[in-house]
């Protein structure tokens, strides 16, 4: 399916706050949801891409605010901040051993 620059804006915002397939679907009340469910899993649609970039931006920023928090000298951010590392560096070695 071909999506509105509209749209893809909306999937990135909904990506940031890693909202579901469902939930975007409930939102957006696409014509065809069937169809927009199964872009939404390919990782060549423009859709898939929009939503991965809000993703990704929201894990940036999240990561960014607790790295200042850490720099400034607050402990709890800098043990968050590490274990969210931590947790991407698992998630990256699953992703590679499961071609997830």
């Amino acid at each position: 399916m071909t999506y509105s620059p509209d749209t893809l804006n909306k999937v990135t915002s909904y990506g940031v706050l890693g909202y579901t397939v469902d939930q975007l679907i409930s939102l957006l009340l696409p014509a065809d949801a069937a169809s927009f469910r199964a872009d939404f899993f390919d990782a060549e649609s423009d859709l898939h891409k929009a939503y991965l970039q809000g993703v990704n931006t929201g894990r940036y920023a999240l990561d960014k605010r607790m790295f200042d928090a850490a720099q400034d000298g607050d402990q709890s951010a800098n043990i968050a901040l590490y274990g969210r590392m931590q947790r991407s560096k698992i998630d990256n070695f699953i992703g590679e051993k499961f071609l997830l």
